[in-house]
């Protein structure tokens, strides 16, 4: 039934098995069926609860470790499943970028900057928020490393400071540009666990904005 193969695909991507969900979809699945419009945005909200719960629980090194595992299926998402992580939530219009940045994400920032996000996107809040905004409202603060990759990029902490929009930042400099340590910089090298070959290629969907 149509109900179970959506909550097996579900399970499989917010679980970070990406096994099941990749199989299904090259089998025929439609990932782009109604029940998972939101999927996108639930895996962002999960890799924010799972880095909370971590928090002074996990080493370093198993928190980059888990956060890799949301990026990845991200990526899976965006290139396998082609699914548009432009669109904006209903009801409050944020932004993919908009909740990584609140929860300080910054390998989900990165991927997502790579992805050709909007870094300026503005909310549909009272305060117009940008992602910089919510960074600097959020979890790691002005100083958070999310924070640190936003304006790094040329992020607008108001949108009324420059253009609205067309703040995707894929690119420029890549991951070693944005002040990370080299043990935060889960990226450097080949994609060895990702099925789209090599940072080239994933910089290459981030400059012509697939997805």
């Amino acid at each position: 039934p149509a109900w179970f193969a959506v909550k097996m695909f579900q399970t499989g991507v917010l679980g970070m098995n990406l096994e099941v969900p990749r199989f299904m979809v090259k089998n025929g699945f439609d990932c782009r069926m109604g029940p998972l419009e939101t999927i996108l945005f639930d895996l962002v909200v999960a890799n924010g609860k799972d880095s909370a719960a971590g928090e002074g629980k996990i080493s370093k090194k198993e928190r980059l470790m888990r956060d890799r595992k949301f990026v990845e299926a991200m990526v899976f998402l965006a290139v396998e499943c082609e699914l548009n992580v432009m669109s904006m939530r209903k009801g409050d219009y944020m932004s993919l970028m908009h909740l990584a940045a609140k929860d300080d994400l910054p390998q989900m920032v990165l991927c997502l900057i790579e992805l050709g996000c909007d870094i300026n996107a503005v909310a549909g809040d009272a305060d117009d928020s940008t992602p910089l905004m919510m960074a600097e409202k959020g979890k790691g603060g002005r100083d958070g490393k999310s924070a640190v990759i936003l304006r790094k990029r040329g992020a607008k902490s108001d949108w009324r400071e420059g253009k609205r929009g067309g703040g995707a930042g894929g690119g420029a400099g890549g991951w070693g540009s944005v002040g990370l340590t080299k043990d935060d910089n889960i990226f450097k090298g080949k994609f060895k666990t990702m099925t789209i070959g090599s940072e080239e290629a994933f910089s290459k969907v981030g400059k012509e904005g697939k997805g």
